[in-house]
């Protein structure tokens, strides 16, 4: 008998671990071999259930053993759309993560970037972006396009993270 209770004592103190994998998109990591950076991924991305999901894995590694695994996210609707492409990778050491973030709305890209936020960085007049620069370092380039005869903006924007294992 003191060994159940004992057991149960262990099961309760344990059960919070075991719920914290029960993430469907966490399990999806793990089965592609990312097991040792949930906070980071939790931290690092936007988990909602209003997006789509796609993975896939990267074979080798980057200078030793690592596990690189894509993730693409897409929510929105026709005319205002939100695409991220994540790429996260554990070391032995660290989590890291580069993404890049794609926005398409309806309108010119000159009504769609505050000034507030963004100074003009390069008006690329060989070339159909623009690239802009915010007060933190962060770069974003911006193209017009049509789709159907609607004018549309296409906003890209990178950014990379490093993280501790956990």
């Amino acid at each position: 008998m003191k060994c159940l209770s004992v057991l149960a004592v262990v099961f309760w103190v344990f059960s919070p671990l075991c719920t914290a994998t029960e993430d469907p998109l966490l399990k999806e990591f793990h089965s592609y071999g990312i097991k040792k950076c949930d906070n980071f991924i939790k931290t690092t991305s936007d988990l909602g259930d209003s997006f789509r999901y796609f993975f896939s894995k990267h074979a080798g590694g980057l200078d030793g053993a690592s596990t690189e695994v894509s993730m693409v996210q897409i929510a929105g609707e026709k005319g205002n759309t939100i695409k991220i492409d994540y790429s996260y990778i554990e070391t032995s050491n660290a989590c890291f993560l580069h993404a890049r973030r794609t926005l398409t709305s309806e309108g010119n890209c000159n009504d769609k970037v505050s000034s507030k936020r963004w100074q003009p960085l390069s008006q690329m007049n060989d070339v159909d972006y623009s690239a802009y620069k915010d007060e933190s370092g962060m770069q974003m380039f911006v193209k017009d396009v049509e789709y159907g005869g609607v004018a549309m903006c296409v906003k890209e924007i990178n950014v990379r993270a490093r993280g501790a294992h956990g």
